[in-house]
């Protein structure tokens, strides 16, 4: 449980950090606010691309090509991760609750049980 909490820990800092790289990037090839940078880097390895914005010089689109085939994949894998990390945690929760009545079911049937 420890090494896949780990692996969660580096896979979210890995987010951030492509997030930051697309962000710091494109407010600088491109000229674009940090909203609209980080907006961007956000589209683009999530595979959405609205379109509404885009590369607009050689160095950008030189950029977006390297983002995408390094960040895209990557991006993809660290979201089923913690995605599948959440629905563990669930399932234990769930599974433990019914254990949890179980046993005060168990419990109070034998108490009942004694008093007669």
């Amino acid at each position: 449980m420890e090494s896949r909490r780990r692996l969660v820990l580096i896979l979210s800092l890995l987010i951030i950090t492509f997030l930051l790289i697309g962000t710091l990037s494109y407010h600088t090839l491109e000229g674009w606010n940090y909203l609209e940078s980080f907006y961007f880097s956000t589209i683009t390895l999530t595979t959405i691309g609205y379109g509404d914005l885009h590369p607009t010089n050689d160095t950008s689109k030189i950029f977006t090509v390297m983002f995408v085939l390094s960040g895209v994949g990557i991006f993809l894998f660290a979201l089923t991760v913690i995605s599948s990390n959440i629905e563990n945690h669930e399932l234990i929760n769930r599974k433990i609750v019914e254990l949890v009545n179980k046993v005060n079911i168990n419990h109070k049937n034998k108490k009942i049980k004694k008093r007669k």
